[in-house]
């Protein structure tokens, strides 16, 4: 009878350590054992929504860094929020598989959380994939940064003015390497932007930049936004109700087309005007100059000509012109003189019509 009772208790002991041993025993899986059929994978930010999709070789190279490592369930993921990335195979553009990563070492998978020993989610990585970067040209600074895309990016496609806001991470670089402040870029400045690829569809379209970096400093666009702000400012009476400011820029030296849009578009912003470029007799052409009248009714002319730049003095010197009929006009010589940070301008000779 004893060795009976002994036996039974044993038994019950087997069975009640085999069921606990069953009970705390947790299922493992490494992503090779999940024998996923797939071309290529997607990257999606679950902070932006913003996705990318790695080409064969990236995919490849992904999938080995992290297909090995054992993961151990966890519980069960009751709600699929808080993850940081979703890694999506695709095997011609249809869906294999999904996982979604929450930290360097944890996963969502098949409705469990996974958990490995070390690290396998190179973050940083991840990160990186989703910092894009374009080349601009600053175009307006009283406002926070105002810049316009290089016309072969495709930021540009969005907008051909952005307004930059400034991530309180971010990082402004001059073209030593040195940290500088956001109020020392300038108008004409071209800049290296790297941003998180989100553009706010508004106008201008908005975006968050993470660093910036000045690759060349133009001097010579702001100081013609200096010469054009001087003869704008002379007598104002003559700016009264006007829709239109027309630049001729045939005069111009040492300027490109593309530094001459900027010119303008900087212009329009300041003045909330109506900015293009045109002569006297272009704009009798299109009606806009009533040369019997001689009138300018919607606009203002500004010139400037017999302009001279010296790089090495940074000054430039002209005549300056602005003109609404032939009783409404002004101008002067103008000495602009650059100090390292910012033109100034002098007149002299001034005349009025």
């Amino acid at each position: 009878m004893k060795n009976k009772m002994k036996n039974l208790i044993l038994l019950w002991s087997l069975l009640i350590a085999s069921f606990l041993l069953t009970g705390c025993s947790k299922k493992t899986i490494s992503i090779g054992e999940m024998n996923i059929d797939f071309t290529n994978i997607q990257i999606t930010d679950g902070t932006t929504g913003n996705h990318v999709a790695l080409d064969q070789e990236q995919s490849q190279e992904f999938y080995m860094g992290i297909k090995d490592t054992k993961f151990v369930q966890g519980e069960a993921a009751k709600e699929l929020i808080g993850w940081s990335y979703s890694i999506v195979f695709l095997k011609d553009e249809e869906v294999s598989q999904e996982l979604h990563v929450n930290a360097d070492d944890t996963m969502i998978y098949d409705g469990y959380i996974y958990k490995a020993k070390n690290p396998v989610f190179n973050l940083s990585y991840l990160d990186s994939i989703f910092h894009f970067t374009f080349e601009a040209t600053v175009i307006g600074t009283d406002h926070g940064l105002l810049i316009t895309p290089d016309q072969d990016s495709a930021e540009a496609k969005s907008s051909d003015k952005i307004s930059v806001a400034i991530a309180e991470t971010a990082v402004i670089n001059d073209m030593e390497g040195n940290e500088i402040s956001q109020e020392q870029l300038k108008v004409g400045d071209r800049i290296k932007i790297t941003y998180n690829g989100t553009i706010a569809e508004s106008y201008p379209a908005q975006i968050t930049a993470f660093s910036i970096e000045l690759i060349q400093e133009n001097h010579l666009i702001s100081g013609y936004i200096s010469l054009i702000d001087t003869i704008y400012s002379m007598d104002s009476g003559l700016n009264n109700d006007i829709s239109l400011i027309v630049i001729d820029t045939t005069k111009w030296v040492d300027i490109t087309e593309d530094d001459k849009k900027i010119v303008l578009t900087t212009i329009s912003e300041m003045y909330g005007k109506e900015v293009f470029d045109e002569t006297y007799d272009g704009l009798v052409e299109a009606g806009l100059i009533d040369e019997e009248e001689l009138t300018f009714i919607e606009g203002i002319l500004i010139e400037i000509t017999e302009m001279n730049y010296d790089k090495e003095k940074q000054t430039i010197t002209c005549a300056l012109k602005k003109w609404r009929s032939g009783i409404g006009a002004i101008g002067a010589d103008a000495v602009a003189e650059f100090d390292g940070s910012e033109w100034t301008v002098e007149t002299d000779n001034m005349w009025i019509s």
